[in-house]
Order: structure tokens, then sequence, then C-alpha cells
């Protein structure tokens, strides 16, 4: 886990439409751009030496961050906290075989972009799933 406080003070007035000379910028001490003010990393694994099996589930999710500094009055975008878990495990098959299975974002969460209270843009990223053998020398 890793917390983390950061400002930027850009020593500038903030946007006043009543004074044309006043800076763009709506916010002018705030985190900085694309910073969580956390971030949760977690594995649990397995290992199996003598059956040649490795398991691995992976968690990741952090605090909300600017995704977009607000200018002319219009408040910063922020991306929403998001969980993602990803599950991958490799198995030998015996002398130089081995195959591995990997499936990704299998909470497959809403990434989501918030302008105030207003929704500015919704998507999934889905899942993604492979499989591989390999033959090492």
């Amino acid at each position: 886990m890793t917390l983390v406080s950061s400002t930027v003070d850009l020593n500038q007035p903030a946007y006043d439409p009543a004074n044309i000379g006043a800076g763009i910028l709506t916010s002018t001490d705030r985190a900085l751009m694309g910073q969580s003010d956390y971030v949760v990393n977690t594995t649990l694994a397995f290992d199996q030496p003598l059956w040649g099996t490795n398991m691995r589930l992976l968690f990741n999710t952090f605090g909300e961050r600017i995704s977009q500094v607000g200018g002319y009055g219009n408040p910063d975008t922020y991306e929403q906290p998001f969980d993602r878990l990803d599950f991958a495990v490799n198995q030998s098959l015996g002398g130089h075989w081995s195959a591995k299975i990997q499936v990704k974002n299998l909470l497959d969460s809403k990434v989501e972009f918030l302008t105030g209270d207003k929704v500015q843009n919704s998507y999934k990223v889905g899942q993604s799933y492979s499989f591989g053998v390999t033959y090492s020398i």
C-alpha cells in the first residue's frame, strides 16, 4: 500500500471571468494531476515445486485522481477508483514443456470520469484470456 500527499501551488490567480488578466486554471492549489492519494497492490501466491505449479492472484486499486485539470471556471475531471483482479497459473508438463493460463481484469469494473458530479466518460475495459504452451531447451 502506498499513501501519497501531493500539492501543486501554481502561484497565479484563479480564473475570474470578471478579470481578464486572471489565470485560466480553475484551481491553482490542488493535487498533482494523475496522482492518487493511495494505491493498493496485493498478491496471493501458491508455489509447489514438486508439482511444477505456480499460481498468482493479483489485486490493484487506487484513490481518485485528476485526469484533466479544469480551466475557465470548469472543475477538474477525476478518474474514479476501480478494482482490478488478475489470475495466472504456470504448470510444468514434464520435460521441457510448460503451460500458462492468464485471466486479466476478472472483475471488469467500470472506469468512470467525473467533472463535478457529472459523468464525462464511462466504459469497461473488458476481460482478456490467454493460454500458451512453451518448450524450453
